[in-house]
């Protein structure tokens, strides 16, 4: 029951009452990464079908090494738009929709693919040699993504499957249009020759992209001073697990790498994007309470970039911080930029919200950088030739 209390009351410490009313809570439907409540994203909850899983199911597909076509044809085969028989007849074209390979069974996607008998031998083989996951009871969407996820016996067999699924149509259509010239007589031969073929090329072809990549320039990565006249507010999160214990951090510094203040937090129990945000946010507040007038934020997230850069992204899940941040962005009486800059340039803000980790409740600024960070100060203004900020005990708090 401790345990259960304290949690909550964690989570609970991620959020802020917002005093004006124009920044009020709106609703959010977890269902749908929309936030909008639809019927279809309810029913789906309620078969235990997460709709979230699915997006992310999409991604899986698309990141899978393998040729495009394969991945397209997967995409068609989960959407049930192949023109099986059993669609032809549906669709009026065809008044017969048997399969015409074993002649029992009506041809839908799920029984070319995995049910047939030819195909459910072509499986049974790769899975006596640990690949796959033959689940006959499964359904065809889950039986998919079990073995497009399946990577314990073999890395290249999410790969492999969407070769294998390719090639059973193909020898099905062989069938249907009298080609059967594209239907080798050892199969299990054939699968295994073309995936090696296929795998050789895919690793080729990074290689390639490898070598290219080395033959590139390397950058020194550093924090850059503002042009004169500018303050830098870097922030960032660092989490204990995405949602977990969270942390969040900035450091505003002007022109010669002089430190104006920082600021620490502990965020209770929240996602690491939440906390991103509300860094940003609190990094803003502190500017404005200062009376700076020229504000230049650099955090190492693309993504929390162009949220706030391009107002007509959106982000339902936390809608309301975005929207706060931007009328605070476009408030008259300063002015703000804000930028990506690489991890490596953002040392100081990532030490500070790991020290805000470690924070019971409530927010920490100082004038002054604490011995804890002054090691990742100290590399940062060397990296950029301030050597005059490593000699200022002003500048360093020493």
């Amino acid at each position: 029951m401790g345990n259960e209390f304290y949690a909550i009351s964690k989570w609970i410490a991620s959020f802020e009452l917002a005093s004006d009313n124009k920044f009020r809570d709106l609703p959010f439907w977890r269902g749908l990464s929309s936030g909008r409540f639809t019927l279809k994203s309810a029913l789906l909850i309620i078969r235990n079908e997460d709709v979230l899983d699915k997006e992310a199911h999409w991604l899986q597909l698309w990141r899978i090494k393998a040729p495009q076509k394969m991945k397209v044809f997967a995409w068609l085969a989960l959407q049930d738009s192949l023109m099986t028989n059993l669609n032809r007849t549906r669709r009026g074209f065809t008044d017969n929709p048997f399969c015409a390979i074993c002649v029992t069974d009506y041809e839908d996607v799920d029984h070319v693919l995995r049910t047939c008998p030819r195909a459910t031998a072509i499986w049974r083989h790769f899975a006596s040699a640990k690949l796959g996951q033959p689940r006959p009871n499964a359904d065809f969407s889950r039986w998919f993504w079990q073995n497009l996820s399946d990577t314990k016996h073999e890395e290249s067999w999410p790969t492999m499957f969407l070769i294998i699924l390719w090639y059973l149509w193909k020898w099905r259509n062989g069938v249907y249009f009298a080609r059967y010239a594209l239907i080798p007589s050892d199969k299990i031969g054939f699968l295994r020759a073309k995936c090696k073929e296929i795998l050789q090329a895919l690793c080729h072809e990074a290689q390639q992209d490898r070598s290219s990549e080395s033959a590139r320039q390397e950058t020194l990565i550093h924090w850059d001073p503002p042009p004169t006249g500018w303050m830098v507010l870097n922030t960032d999160s660092a989490s204990k697990g995405n949602p977990g214990a969270v942390g969040s951090g900035g450091v505003l510094r002007g022109d010669k790498g002089e430190w104006i203040c920082d600021f620490r937090k502990s965020m209770g129990n929240c996602s690491a994007m939440k906390s991103e945000i509300k860094a940003i946010l609190r990094g803003l507040w502190i500017a404005k309470d200062k009376d700076i007038k020229r504000v230049w934020v650099q955090v190492d997230s693309s993504t929390l970039v162009g949220l706030l850069k391009d107002d007509s992204t959106y982000c339902a899940e936390h809608a309301s911080i975005i929207r706060q941040c931007r009328d605070l962005i476009h408030q008259e009486g300063w002015e703000v930029r804000i930028s990506h800059c690489y991890r490596e340039a953002n040392k100081v803000a990532d030490a500070l919200a790991n020290m805000g980790c470690n924070f019971t409740s409530g927010v920490a600024i100082y004038d002054f950088p604490l011995p804890e960070i002054r090691e990742d100060l100290l590399i940062v203004l060397g990296s950029v030739g301030l050597e005059g900020c490593l000699n200022n005990k002003i500048l360093l708090g020493l």
